[in-house]
């Protein structure tokens, strides 16, 4: 019983870290990350009930100890995750990159004049704020973070300006 409450609580850690990254992967298409994170999990769980517990010649709780050690390999891969404007856990972020460049290369000059863009560059600028600046910091993030804040409500001429990194 031990055994299955802790699978219980490191499947739900895993699958809270899945879905805790799905918004910064593609502020613009949400939804479609959110439906192949959520099918990747349902397709998951399917293949270990299906190897760990028809197929394989394992007991219950055999099954249940490599079902957890797959569970915990799965997720150590989220070490790798790296995004340009803020690194990974093993890298350093891209040097003049911005949350405002990555989140508005995703739309067209078209869909900028129409204005489809400004969730995204307010997503992007709120999660610039949502993190400590350290001291001394000279990244192009912190340097557009003033120009960004009134470009809100500015047009797309402006906010393409902002969105550019500093050469």
């Amino acid at each position: 019983m031990a055994v299955l409450v802790m699978l219980s609580v490191t499947c739900q850690q895993s699958a809270g870290l899945s879905f805790g990254v799905v918004p910064f992967v593609s502020k613009r298409s949400t939804g479609l990350v959110a439906g192949f994170v959520g099918a990747g999990g349902n397709v998951g769980a399917s293949l270990n009930q299906a190897i760990f517990f028809t197929y394989a010649p394992l007991s219950t709780p055999q099954g249940f100890f490599w079902m957890g050690v797959l569970a915990m390999a799965v997720t150590a891969l989220y070490a790798l995750v790296y995004f340009p404007m803020w690194g990974g856990m093993l890298t350093a972020p891209k040097e003049g990159l911005s949350e405002e460049v990555y989140y508005m290369a995703e739309f067209t000059p078209e869909e900028i004049a129409q204005g489809l863009h400004t969730a995204s560059l307010r997503f992007a600028f709120e999660s610039r704020s949502q993190r400590s600046s350290t001291a001394g910091r000279k990244d192009a993030s912190v340097r557009a973070g003033a120009a960004c804040n009134g470009a809100i409500g500015a047009g797309p001429a402006q906010i393409i300006a902002v969105a550019r990194p500093a050469v």
